[in-house]
């Protein structure tokens, strides 16, 4: 948190969007929010919800986040240009704030991932690392297609992705700069314009996909997503939790969640509940407890 920050930390402005499926922002946001700080990194975490009816939302994101935007406008009904346009004003805010120099960064994180902020800072060292001899534009944790050639370095393996990855993305600040805020209430308003910038630049999308970063996607199952809620067909990352893109390929681990116990429980009693359940199984004090 933004408290006691130095000078020489790299300081990284998390945005993490909300909208209604209480349990998982519990979850999700909780792992994060209290997992171990890392030295010579500041966080600031900012939650946008929009429009949430759960009356315990604001609550709790006013206690697990250090700013809290609910955006008043509601002229766009369309759940995909609602998010683009969510994130082109959490973008803005970013590049106008002077607290964030040239060389800090922005998450875009979606509420239904499980991350801590060992696994962020460890993405920012390898972005360092690669930005000396690539030409960066952003990256994500976890490309959602395929991905491109794999470049050996470091004994890591990374690929420019062509799928984004929306759910946790983030940017170097001057590199931001150099291809500008493309995201939007455009058509499917979530990255896609801006990643299409990135390479009309000459930039690179990047991921890496050997070892894979400990994140993990649990909007999964009847009931876990929002935005797909209503469609007929759901795209596939909403359906099971994430594979690694290389062989052996095997189902993505962070330390201390048990996701194939939670894949269980999704498949048991469906995926909107499945966040409460799993923190009750591991006696974890959360809403609704009692």
């Amino acid at each position: 948190m933004r408290t006691n920050a130095k000078d020489d930390e790299i300081k990284i402005s998390v945005n993490i969007f909300t909208l209604d499926r209480f349990y998982h922002v519990e979850l999700c946001l909780r792992w994060l929010y209290n997992s171990p700080d890392v030295e010579g990194y500041d966080f600031e975490f900012s939650a946008i919800d929009d429009g949430s009816k759960d009356s315990r939302m604001l609550g709790f994101l006013e206690n697990h986040s250090d700013k809290l935007y609910v955006p008043m406008d509601k002229e766009t009904t369309d759940p995909d240009a609602r998010i683009g346009k969510r994130r082109q004003e959490a973008i803005d805010r970013f590049l106008k704030n002077k607290d964030f120099s040239t060389s800090d960064y922005v998450m875009l994180l979606d509420s239904d991932v499980i991350i801590t902020k060992q696994t962020i800072t460890d993405a920012i060292k390898d972005y360092e690392m690669l930005s000396e001899t690539q030409n960066i534009g952003g990256a994500t944790l976890h490309a959602l297609g395929h991905v491109g050639d794999i470049q050996i370095i470091d004994d890591k393996g990374f690929a420019n992705v062509t799928l984004t990855g929306d759910a946790h993305m983030f940017f170097r600040k001057d590199h931001l700069q150099k291809v500008g805020n493309h995201f939007g209430g455009h058509y499917k308003g979530f990255a896609d314009t801006q990643i299409q910038e990135i390479t009309k630049a000459g930039m690179v999308y990047w991921t890496k996909v050997s070892p894979p970063y400990q994140v993990q996607h649990i909007g999964i199952g009847e009931g876990g997503t929002t935005i797909y809620k209503d469609k007929a067909k759901r795209p596939p990352w909403t359906m099971r939790p994430y594979w690694t893109h290389v062989s052996p390929r095997r189902i993505v681990r962070v330390q201390g969640f048990d996701v194939l116990q939670y894949a269980d429980i999704v498949n048991k009693i469906g995926g909107a509940e499945a966040p409460h359940y799993y923190l009750r199984t591991k006696g974890v004090p959360h809403e609704g407890t009692g």
